[in-house]
């Protein structure tokens, strides 16, 4: 077997690496809204937050470090990209830590708006091919 092209293409321990990360992303999901009970009309979402908060920012913890884990494994691996430790999104961890322990309102629209600009910085230069 030609070990360039072996070199070239997803292994199978990456793919469970993304399919860890899809399992995650869903439990994030089904966790970020509550279910209602039949006769319950109105639901109280900074409550339910607040129970569940935990849970939800560990899971989007959990999902981050597999996600980015598999994306670095595959750019190395792959593409023979360098890893660079330095980069500001390494902080996504320690603030979905403070989020998830932390009950301060103040705190959580902190964190939260500073993972929203990190988010969208991301995007700036970026551009979508010509056709």
């Amino acid at each position: 077997m030609n070990t360039e092209k072996a070199k070239s293409a997803l292994s199978f321990e990456m793919f469970i690496g993304v399919m860890i990360g899809a399992v995650l992303l869903f439990l994030m999901a089904a966790a970020a809204l509550p279910e209602t009970s039949e006769g319950e009309t109105v639901v109280d979402l900074p409550s339910y937050y607040m129970r569940v908060r935990r849970r939800f920012w560990l899971l989007f913890a959990s999902h981050w470090v597999v996600a980015t884990g598999v994306s670095i494994w595959v750019q190395v691996q792959i593409e023979g990209a360098r890893l660079n430790l330095l980069s500001p999104v390494f902080l996504i961890v320690p603030a979905a830590f403070l989020l998830a322990y932390f009950k301060a309102y103040w705190l959580h629209a902190l964190c939260l708006s500073g993972l929203i600009v990190l988010y969208l910085s991301q995007l700036f230069g970026q551009h979508l091919a010509g056709a």
